[in-house]
């Protein structure tokens, strides 16, 4: 996905489905409102870019992200230690998937609790070799966590 900032004429030629310029406006008014994109400019010659937000939600078409080799595609070259702030304001769980989450850490905690320190070194040591089999088995490009 690129990021560089658009225009409503270059969003009218991307588009499969055609749709008038007030639609688009409303909808761009709609994702801005969301937060889910930036505006620079005014008027006529508004550009548009995807913010943080934006990205962490967008689909990723994997199929195509897998046809190119892992060194032709588009990568951020160094570390942003500022990604868990941006994170930590992205709101990546409904309040129901936040509620199923917590449910299940306090489920894994109470269970832990009652493990014994051998048993649970045990566990930890079994899951570190299923993962590695995992990755050697599909060199890492399609891990399958079933």
């Amino acid at each position: 996905m690129s990021n560089e900032p658009i225009g409503i004429a270059q969003i009218l030629a991307k588009l499969k489905v055609k749709a008038s310029i007030p639609t688009i406006n409303r909808d761009l008014l709609e994702l801005k409102s969301a937060n889910f994109i930036l505006s620079q400019g005014k008027g006529p010659g508004t550009k548009y870019t995807v913010n943080f937000r934006g990205l962490i939600h967008a689909k990723i078409n994997t199929e195509k992200y897998f046809e190119t080799d892992a060194d032709g595609r588009k990568i951020i070259e160094k570390y942003n230690p500022s990604v868990f702030d941006m994170l930590r304001d992205a709101r990546l769980f409904t309040p129901a998937e936040l509620t199923r989450l917590n449910t299940l850490t306090n489920t894994h905690k109470k269970k832990i609790a009652a493990t014994s320190a051998a048993r649970y070194k045990k566990e930890f040591e079994r899951l570190l070799i299923e993962l590695s089999m995992e990755v050697i088995t599909d060199r890492g490009q399609h891990l399958q966590f079933a």
